[in-house]
């Protein structure tokens, strides 16, 4: 459990993030600007987020730019940008008329998505199996 200052700076930078997404999306919603650069916007907040709090939290790693925090950030990112995108369609009267475009836009992205995920699941498995191989083996051995 991390100390009192860095779970401020936790809670902060979530806060942060959670409500700059919130407004990027707002805005979209409103033809502020593009609902597409909304969609992008909320996965780059989210991705340099998401790296920011995994360097906070992550005690073990030596820099804030190690694999587990990136990794866990891209993983963050495509996840948020696929439930707003999801949810933006399914619940907001958006200016998105052909459905025929849609269709596999959605589709694509869901397999994006699903393959980031698996990606992230699999590779954190092989990296703790390789530091766990790397721990037992003697110094005999190496």
């Amino acid at each position: 459990m991390p100390n009192k200052p860095v779970m401020f700076k936790v809670i902060i930078t979530a806060v942060i993030t959670v409500a700059l997404d919130i407004a990027i999306v707002y805005l979209g919603t409103l033809e502020f600007f593009h609902l597409g650069w909304s969609i992008g916007c909320v996965g780059i907040i989210s991705l340099f987020g998401m790296l920011v709090l995994s360097g906070f939290l992550n005690t073990n790693a030596s820099s804030l730019l190690n694999t587990d925090n990136i990794r866990l950030a891209l993983t963050a990112a495509f996840l948020s940008m696929y439930f707003v995108f999801v949810a933006l369609l399914s619940f907001e009267d958006t200016q998105i008329t052909d459905v025929i475009i849609i269709q596999p836009v959605i589709s694509h992205f869901t397999y994006l998505v699903g393959l980031v995920v698996v990606f992230y699941f699999a590779t954190s498995s092989i990296s703790e199996y390789l530091k766990i191989r790397d721990n037992s083996k003697s110094p005999t051995e190496q």
